[in-house]
């Protein structure tokens, strides 16, 4: 196998790829977030993770974290960074 697969890819690249990243990808009460958006936004928190908190891949990163639009792009920018999202909402 050449080079390394990440979900992301299949999940949300693919469909800025393919023409929809004006197209609405997630919405919540109080705001949208189109596929371009969520891409824009799940690699800079990739890119924050893994530099400035010093996340290493493969680590596990929870997500205590209420149903907006903020949790796709933690998970997502999560898995784009290798890292493992686990995912709570109960306190």
């Amino acid at each position: 196998m050449t080079g390394s697969y990440n979900a992301v890819t299949w999940l949300l690249d693919r469909n800025v790829d393919q023409g929809r990243a004006n197209k609405l990808a997630f919405t919540d009460t109080v705001s949208e977030l189109s596929y371009g958006d969520l891409q824009k936004q799940s690699r800079r928190l990739a890119n924050l993770a893994a530099r400035r908190l010093g996340v290493r891949r493969e680590e596990r990163v929870a997500m205590i974290m209420l149903d907006t639009t903020d949790f796709p792009i933690v998970f997502l920018g999560a898995i784009r960074a290798r890292h493992l999202p686990c995912r709570s909402t109960r306190c």
